[in-house]
């Protein structure tokens, strides 16, 4: 499974920001009154299937193999979107250093703010 797949980009020459999306494993454990994060997650999208921005399956650029889009549409997998740019002279060992960072940044804020968000979803009081 790919953690990163690079899709479109947009700007002028040498200035261009590209948009992205990062597949990561749902995170174990539960929130903070035993729900766990995949019940959660499938609950954020209120009844909406979970979808990806990659449109067609197969394994070529650009695309999604099967087992990925399955474990993306049941929850196992949380794909992200971000958007990265760099220097364009960089080497190209640095310029995937930098797509890693972009990555795992936007990783952590989703992380970060969606436990906070859903820390008490479930909490029933009689």
């Amino acid at each position: 499974m790919a953690s990163v797949h690079t899709l479109t980009a947009g700007g002028p020459p040498g200035q261009e920001t590209y948009n992205a999306v990062a597949h990561f494993a749902m995170p174990t454990g539960s929130n903070l009154v035993g729900v766990p994060w995949k019940t959660c997650y499938v609950a954020s999208f209120q009844g909406r299937p979970i979808t990806s921005q990659l449109k067609v399956v197969g394994n070529g650029a650009g695309q999604i193999t099967q087992q990925e889009l399955n474990q993306i549409t049941s929850g196992d997998i949380i794909e992200l979107p971000f958007t990265f740019g760099f220097d364009p002279g960089l080497t190209d060992a640095e310029k995937m250093t930098v797509i890693d960072g972009y990555a795992a940044r936007s990783i952590d804020e989703f992380k970060s703010g969606f436990t906070q968000t859903f820390r008490y979803y479930g909490l029933t009081r009689p």
